[in-house]
């Protein structure tokens, strides 16, 4: 699929409206645009979208997405907030929020220095992805912000441990997809609260069956070890994991 001058641009205009947007859904974007990667951003999702076509812009996407984020951020022990959907501008977007005590309890992350919090923190975020991939509806266009701080994480902790960058990406989607799967009843019933109510409250969260990981426990093996960085590291892969969710 080869975008024309005009898709470009709406591509272009949809990303860069994100980075000036105060709503919630729009947070991790703005913050990447003040580090200054709109640019990436931009190219990411042209080339994504050249390559496969427009993502799904439904309502199920998003519930999904913000599911993932959800139960995730539960089963890591994280204390509900807030998570909703929304329609805007013909597409679907979402938020939500889950505190994880020392976790996301604050705000910005740098993975080479640490590297344990960052990948729990990377945990957290993938979590809405993989509630796409878990549902069959994940698209490699959407979600190009957050696809960018997992290449980010993916990248940077691969230069510091000498860990091919495909077994780190790997990793990252096993843990994620397994803390989802063992909760699956329980993403179900946020995902289709979130279809049907747009709105998941403290009081239909507090009664779900969560199974709980000790952060230990998600730890691979070889991010234990002691970090061997020889290479310099730029600064585009250690810009990871600072927006707020």
């Amino acid at each position: 699929m080869m975008l024309n001058r005009a898709d470009r641009r709406a591509t272009a205009k949809l990303l860069r409206s994100k980075t000036t947007n105060g709503t919630k859904q729009n947070a991790n974007t703005r913050w990447l645009a003040s580090q200054g990667h709109s640019d990436v951003l931009i190219q990411m999702s042209v080339d994504a979208i050249s390559e496969h076509g427009m993502p799904p812009t439904d309502a199920d996407v998003a519930a999904a997405h913000e599911a993932g984020h959800v139960i995730v951020g539960l089963a890591m022990g994280g204390r509900f907030c807030e998570a909703y959907i929304v329609p805007n501008q013909g597409r679907w977007e979402g938020y939500s929020s889950v505190n994880i005590p020392g976790v996301n309890s604050v705000e910005n992350c740098n993975a080479l220095t640490d590297p344990r919090r960052g990948w729990l923190l990377g945990l957290q975020r993938a979590g809405g992805i993989h509630g796409e991939i878990i549902i069959g509806r994940y698209h490699p266009a959407s979600s190009i912000d957050e696809a960018f701080v997992m290449t980010s994480l993916v990248h940077g902790l691969s230069r510091l441990y000498g860990v091919p960058i495909e077994v780190v990406g790997t990793t990252l989607t096993i843990v994620t997809t397994h803390i989802i799967k063992a909760n699956r009843n329980a993403f179900e019933v946020v995902r289709s609260t979130l279809l049907t109510k747009r709105v998941l409250t403290l009081s239909e969260v507090k009664d779900l069956p969560i199974a709980q990981f000790d952060h230990d426990a998600l730890i691979p093996g070889w991010l234990v070890k002691p970090k061997t960085l020889s290479n310099k590291t730029t600064a585009d892969e250690s810009t990871v994991l600072g927006a707020t969710i």
